[in-house]
């Protein structure tokens, strides 16, 4: 089936950057269907110590979530005293009422993409909006997924490799 249609040069830039990007990039995350993602890292905090990366503490109910540092830094402020790790874990946590939560990391995704370039210039130009922990992650649509987003990566891949090869 031939099919004809009108693209603009935004469109026709992209179907060509894809189809000749498409093979380099593919030895860099090393999956034929690739979604690209820039992802942030977060962190979330509970009340159980499921897999705890870190901890975090609260003084006195204000809700305030301190670093072990941030909480020394605190204690030096009320206290005058430089306290050491193992006060701050015993008898100063009781007398300042101060409790302890673990925190667990994980990469949150921020924006996806069909090419790792893509994902490299949202990051210059999104950097404002972006935290210092970000990076470039390609995950497969799914092992053995024939359904249409692999058909639909197929088809502009044969698309662009067309229009270059017509443009050479």
């Amino acid at each position: 089936m031939k099919l004809e249609i009108d693209i603009n040069e935004r469109e026709l830039q992209f179907l060509k950057q894809y189809a000749e990007l498409y093979d380099s990039e593919r030895k860099i995350d090393i999956t034929s269907t690739p979604i690209v993602v820039v992802e942030e890292r977060d962190y979330i905090v509970s009340d159980e110590d499921y897999n705890a990366g870190d901890y975090v503490y609260v003084v006195d109910d204000e809700m305030t979530f301190y670093s072990s540092e941030e909480l020394r830094g605190f204690l030096k402020e009320i206290t005058d005293e430089a306290i050491d790790k193992a006060d701050m874990e015993g008898y100063v946590m009781e007398q300042y009422l101060i409790r302890k939560f673990p925190v667990s990391y994980f990469w949150k995704p921020v924006a996806y993409f069909l090419t790792r370039k893509e994902a490299k210039d949202y990051c210059r130009y999104q950097k404002h909006n972006l935290s210092n922990r970000t990076r470039i992650y390609s995950r497969g649509i799914g092992y053995g997924n024939q359904g249409d987003l692999e058909c639909l990566m197929v088809l502009l891949r044969k698309i662009g490799t067309k229009l270059v090869e017509e443009q050479q």
